[in-house]
């Protein structure tokens, strides 16, 4: 009887492999569903007739659940609510650009995706791509982080930057950049560009405003994101926010 009751196993598992294989063509969390009902049918038909058949399924499951988990890492797609790894080479205006930052696999950009704080058309561009897709794009300055504004440039008293009575000479100097706050609170990063005897000019502009700029690189993993980082907004763990 264990001979034929192998046989029949045997042709179970057959099916559910082509199954599982078709299904996962169409939509991953389907196939997933597909195969969860499938061992639990062939659970219910052996188990009465062979508790050790039961046994063997049961470790037969966890390993295919480990694999397929490490399967859908593999193919899972760039998107919203995704963890997403990746390296990459910032340039001026194209890919033979002067470059701007430049992030290898040791130190990879990770990111939770679909939930703000990112260039809207770096996502759009990165969107759909799986682990070991290369990419290479370029954003204008409006896509990218706007235009050079005007009103960003302005004279402040000499004063501010005083502490107890005098001013920092190390913090006040040309191309220096220094974190001051808007009328709101917020942080607000600037470049001191001029200093005269009672002003200083500073450039409230973000640093790659007005640039056109080039994106390359690779993506490392793409993964679901856990419960808490959706509920925290970012990334945690190995190159994550740590609490």
């Amino acid at each position: 009887m264990f001979t034929e009751l192998e046989d029949e196993y045997r042709s179970y598992l057959l099916h559910i492999g082509c199954v599982f294989f078709a299904a996962s063509f169409l939509d991953m969390k389907e196939a997933f569903i597909i195969l969860y009902v499938l061992l639990q049918l062939i659970s219910t038909e052996f188990q009465s007739e062979l508790k050790l058949l039961s046994l063997f399924l049961s470790f037969f499951d966890t390993g295919l659940r480990f694999f397929l988990r490490t399967l859908q890492n593999i193919f899972m797609k760039v998107g919203s609510q995704k963890v997403v790894s990746l390296t990459y080479e910032l340039r001026k205006k194209d890919a033979t650009g002067e470059l701007i930052q430049k992030l290898e696999s040791d130190h990879p950009f990770v990111y939770l995706f679909g939930v703000g704080g990112l260039l809207p058309k770096f996502e759009e561009s990165l969107s759909g791509l799986e682990a070991g897709n290369e990419f290479s794009f370029d954003l204008s300055a409006k896509e990218g982080y706007g235009e050079q504004n005007a009103e960003a440039i302005v004279d402040l008293d000499k004063k501010i930057f005083e502490i107890d009575g005098k001013i920092d000479e190390e913090l006040l100097q040309l191309g220096n950049q220094i974190t001051m706050q808007d009328q709101n609170g917020n942080p607000l990063d600037g470049i001191v560009m001029e200093i005269s005897d009672d002003k200083v000019k500073m450039d409230f502009n973000h640093p790659l405003a007005g640039m056109d700029l080039h994106f390359s690189g690779t993506i490392l993993e793409v993964r679901e994101a856990t419960a808490e980082e959706l509920d925290h907004g970012h990334v945690h763990g190995d190159h994550g926010h740590q609490h």
